[in-house]
């Protein structure tokens, strides 16, 4: 599984609080064939401290696509190793 784009759209404050919402699309491409699928994850993160605006809400894209990795890997086929799992992405997803 090669994933090699991340969006993180739809972020918002959770309604208990202390926590960030998100929506992650990930543009996959698949290693068997030249096949290209988007997988969309529902993530949170910890509301982060940072000086100015634009440095949270980097952060907080981060964050959320780090839990969506997160969740990549728990997934059977890439636990177990059948399927690698290779990232090609740079940090603060638009």
């Amino acid at each position: 599984m090669n994933v090699l784009d991340a969006q993180v759209v739809n972020i918002r404050p959770a309604p208990e609080g202390g926590r960030m919402l998100g929506v992650v699309s990930f543009t996959i491409a698949a290693e068997t064939d030249q096949s290209i699928a988007t997988a969309h994850y529902h993530c949170s993160c910890a509301i982060p401290k940072a000086d100015t605006s634009e440095a949270r809400i980097s952060q907080i894209k981060d964050a959320l696509v780090d839990d969506a990795i997160r969740q990549i890997r728990r997934m059977p086929e890439v636990r177990s190793g059948a399927e690698p799992l290779n990232l090609h992405l740079e940090k603060s997803a638009a």
